[in-house]
């Protein structure tokens, strides 16, 4: 029998590409399905932010739970989004809140015209814990190193995708299938980081 893990987030893109990792490994569940409101990111780490979503999801739901805090890192602009990624813009009318964090960003960056002034990294950090006090969680931690196109370009992902470009791939995040995008990003690499503890953590 596959383990059971709730995940931890209400983004149906992160969502997506932990089960496309995960999906055959283990019986996922989406908050969204348990209609769990989300709980404020209070810290300034991405590991500290990670850890009380998957003990406060944990503790509401009695079920073993993962969680990803993500985020991107603009190095032109002192780390900036950073932790509070998805609450850059405070929202602009008539768009998503992807959209209009995209657009902020482009015009933060507006000033910077060469490679190595737009070079950006994506972080996650993916927290398992067995319930709200488990001592041991499991953490896995990925970057994705790139640089902020000029332009939005692709259709697919979420978040910054569509304007975080990879010299290796050649193309931005939105461009690339959910498999390819696993195969570079910063989420496929903390995933598979996790993986071996997850896994002694349920068949030790």
């Amino acid at each position: 029998m596959k383990p059971t893990y709730l995940v931890a987030t209400t983004n149906r893109g992160k969502f997506s590409e932990i089960t496309n990792f995960f999906g055959e490994k283990f019986n996922l569940i989406s908050m969204n399905e348990k209609k769990i409101d989300p709980c404020d990111e209070i810290f300034d780490t991405f590991v500290e932010n990670a850890l009380l979503k998957a003990r406060y999801v944990s503790k509401t739901t009695n079920l073993p739970v993962l969680a990803d805090d993500s985020g991107l890192v603009v190095e032109a602009l002192n780390g900036s989004p950073g932790v509070k990624s998805a609450r850059f813009s405070q929202g602009i009318a008539g768009l998503t809140r992807d959209e209009a964090n995209n657009l902020k960003l482009l015009d933060c960056m507006s000033s910077f015209v060469n490679a190595k002034q737009r070079q950006a990294y994506f972080v996650s950090v993916v927290v398992g814990v067995s319930n709200y006090l488990d001592p041991f969680p499991a953490i896995g931690i990925g970057t994705w190193h790139g640089q902020i196109s000029t332009h939005l370009s692709g259709d697919n992902g979420h978040g910054y995708d569509p304007i975080f470009y990879c010299p290796i791939a050649k193309k931005t995040a939105a461009q690339m299938t959910v498999n390819e995008k696993l195969k570079y990003s910063h989420r496929g690499r903390s995933l598979k980081n996790i993986f071996p503890f997850l896994i002694e953590k349920n068949f030790k």
